[in-house]
């Protein structure tokens, strides 16, 4: 079971710095505070699937995440005294997220937020627009659909088994979902996020 992070408080300087950041390495090297396309994640549980997650972002071309709520994310450093969750917690965090996520540990930003309702307002903030991959009522479907070559984008992937939540749907400009062919109403997240962001950065 994985141990969510304790709450943390806003940055006292400005409400643009996200409260934690959380490096493993590399960053978007065109505007790393407003890349093209980013990946925000709604309380994801798992920290293999952030990882996952973390690995399609980098072959996609993707190098910005953000891990909203409970999601699992990496330590800011080397020293996790300075880790605003538990040591150990913190010390697991980066040995399994590195031990699935392989060399994208090294590319891919990770910034945490307590939720995502402010990871949402921050890329607001240099005018991206927002889209859930979600089965909602008014979700397009994802191939071909035009709002996933807008630019700024960014794709919002919800928890395992509930989804994105209802509020941070209501928060989104647009859905798409993956059309499923068998019993099951959805892929693992951190497929189905390999499936949209090759989608967007590739399609056409």
């Amino acid at each position: 079971m994985i141990a969510a992070p304790e709450s943390l408080e806003a940055s006292p300087t400005s409400p643009d710095v996200p409260p934690h950041s959380a490096v493993g390495g590399g960053t978007d090297t065109s505007r790393p505070d407003a890349p093209d396309v980013c990946v925000i994640l709604d309380d994801v549980r798992s920290l293999y699937n952030v990882g996952a997650v973390m690995r399609a972002c980098d072959g996609a071309g993707i190098f910005t995440v953000h891990a909203c709520g409970i999601t699992p994310f990496p330590p800011a450093g080397p020293d996790l005294r300075d880790d605003p969750r538990r040591g150990p917690v913190a010390a697991r965090a980066a040995r399994e997220l590195r031990k699935v996520a392989l060399s994208a540990y090294d590319t891919v930003l990770v910034t945490h937020w307590p939720d995502a309702s402010e990871a949402i307002a921050h890329v607001r903030g240099y005018g991206a627009t927002v889209v859930a991959v979600e089965t909602s009522p008014n979700a397009v479907r994802y191939r071909g659909a035009s709002v996933l070559q807008v630019r700024p984008l960014a794709l919002v992937f919800g928890h395992e088994v509930d989804g994105v939540s209802a509020e941070v749907l209501r928060l989104c400009d647009a859905a798409v979902s993956i059309p499923m062919g068998g019993a099951g109403r959805s892929l693992n997240v951190a497929v189905a996020c390999g499936v949209v962001c090759y989608e967007a950065m590739h399609a056409g």
